[in-house]
């Protein structure tokens, strides 16, 4: 088991994020995502940091005592956080092509 697993993640300006119980809503000038992770065991918070590497808002992701499998899980959560931050700041397009034979 590892004792403490953690990522931080930064917060762009311009973006407004919330988290509740694990249910994050990120709003920017694109639009406003929600999405619950709920079934992950983990903390999430908002901090403001003041390190040599790390300045500014970023999303704090801990996991205590969790397994291998488990601590994966902070990885995974932070790039569907990084995603949303993603989404709603440059947005995605999709280009779908048609094949026919």
């Amino acid at each position: 088991k590892f004792l403490l697993t953690e990522e931080f993640l930064h917060v762009p300006d311009g973006v407004k994020i919330t988290i509740k119980s694990r249910k994050i809503t990120v709003e920017g000038p694109l639009g406003k995502i929600e999405k619950s992770f709920k079934h992950i065991a983990c903390e999430l918070k908002i901090v403001n940091l003041n390190e040599k590497v790390r300045k500014g808002k970023h999303i704090s992701i801990q996991m205590w005592f969790g397994r291998y499998k488990q601590t994966c899980q902070v990885n995974t959560l932070k790039g569907l956080i990084k995603n949303m931050l993603i989404g709603v700041t440059k947005g995605f397009v999709y280009k779908m092509r048609l094949v026919h034979a």
